[in-house]
């Protein structure tokens, strides 16, 4: 909420247009796109490109939603088709792919709008751009599993190195007695060769 003695000077749609974060709606009537921000385009990467006024359906996208695990998320299924069907969507994660092969990540998190009467008028939509936020998890898994694999090469080298002291030791016991063994045997009795 607003305070009324605002300045009159600054409306909503202002807010919108200049956030930095990427934000749309679509009126539920006739899925047509009313609000898209600059933040939004750029984001999808069609900067120069006015959906505002088309039909969602009739927009040609360059991109592919994909969960987390790479699966394909159905038109229905994405958050504004969810916003548009009275249903919140909160912290989705979605990996966009564009046709030239480029990921992106957002957060999603979609609203039904209502009117007086409960019935769902638009759904509005924000897409926080977490791609560096992911890019950064998947550098810090990374070495994560480069860590684990150095301390497995370390573990493995410190057991080859006790298994290597232990065998010593055991030979060391075996030379000493065959050495005992020589300084006792005649040189011409047939032990001699075998214990040399």
């Amino acid at each position: 909420r607003c305070s009324r003695d605002w300045s009159s000077d600054v409306c909503s749609s202002d807010l919108v247009e200049q956030s930095p974060v990427p934000m749309a709606m679509v009126t539920a009537k006739d899925n047509v796109i009313r609000l898209i921000n600059d933040a939004c385009l750029r984001f999808f990467g069609v900067p120069d490109a006015n959906f505002t006024g088309r039909r969602l359906s009739d927009v040609e996208w360059s991109w592919v939603d994909r969960t987390p695990d790479g699966t394909i998320i159905p038109h229905d299924e994405e958050p504004i088709a969810k916003a548009l069907r009275g249903e919140a969507v909160h912290a989705q994660l979605i990996q966009l792919t564009d046709s030239k092969g480029n990921v992106r990540w957002c957060e999603a998190e979609g609203v039904p709008i209502r009117d007086s009467s409960g019935n769902v008028i638009a759904g509005f939509i924000i897409f926080p751009d977490i791609t560096a936020r992911k890019r950064a998890e998947e550098e810090k898994e990374e070495l994560q599993n480069q860590f684990a694999q150095v301390q497995k090469m370390e573990s493995i080298g410190r057991l080859a190195g006790g298994v290597a002291h232990d065998f010593n030791n055991m030979l060391q016991a075996i030379l000493g007695h065959a050495e005992l063994a020589l300084e006792r045997v005649l040189p011409d009795d047939p032990l001699r060769e075998d214990l040399e």
